[in-house]
């Protein structure tokens, strides 16, 4: 045994042993690049549902779960529709973060007005686009904080 460890000893020499830990890849507290990534992901699903009311083929988006056993099953998500028709046939919509409605005009209007579907899907890439730049990110951080308080 002890030739062994002194073997072991030898071999491993050329290594600096330090007392460290792996950071968690998991933040407790989401930072606002996670936070943009969520939003401009629903953001997405917002799209692909008009884009599908346009082709006349809904979206359904589906997610998935495991159980203990190591079982995969799909269920589609329950999705519920940011946008919705005026009798004119036009076209209003809110973003929202989680349950909170960001209020994205100066005077704290939420919903913004567009004439048809296709013309909400260019709405809807510019937020993503204010999403991405940062230009929300103190509206996102405040629904966020909201949102903590009522959970």
């Amino acid at each position: 045994d002890l030739e062994r460890i002194n073997q072991m000893t030898s071999t491993l020499s050329p290594l600096k042993f330090v007392v460290a830990r792996k950071p968690s890849t998991y933040s407790s507290k989401p930072t606002n690049e996670t936070r943009r990534a969520k939003l401009v992901a629903a953001i997405n699903e917002q799209v692909k549902m008009i884009n599908g009311e346009i082709t006349g083929r809904p979206y359904t988006a589906n997610k998935t779960k495991k159980d203990k056993a190591g079982n995969i099953t799909t269920t589609a998500k329950k999705m519920k529709k940011w946008y919705w028709l005026d009798s004119t046939g036009a076209v209003y919509a809110e973003i929202h973060y989680g349950p909170s409605t960001l209020k994205l005009s100066d005077d704290g209007k939420s919903a913004f007005k567009a004439a048809s579907l296709a013309a909400m899907v260019k709405s809807l890439n510019l937020v993503q686009t204010a999403v991405n730049s940062g230009e929300l990110d103190t509206l996102i951080a405040t629904a966020a904080v909201s949102r903590r308080k009522k959970a």
